[in-house]
């Protein structure tokens, strides 16, 4: 995919375990877990506490910088 776009960032997945793996030199996949919010079945429906993972992907001329954050939901 990153071959075809050409793109230096690929990110995607629904795993619940972020991780940021390189694919080559200038080529990266990220898949950032969860980052919608998840009901809680056992509480109505509720929004279930913890963590929503988000990725910031910084570019600048030909250097691209990929980082992770989250915040509490």
């Amino acid at each position: 995919m990153a071959r075809t776009l050409p793109a230096r960032v690929v990110a995607f997945g629904h795993t619940h375990a972020p991780r940021l793996i390189p694919l080559s030199k200038t080529i990266t996949f990220v898949d950032t877990g969860t980052w919608a919010p998840i009901l809680d079945k056992k509480r109505r429906g509720e929004l279930r506490p913890g963590l929503s993972n988000y990725l910031l992907v910084s570019a600048h001329r030909k250097e691209v910088t990929v980082s992770f954050g989250s915040w509490s939901r």
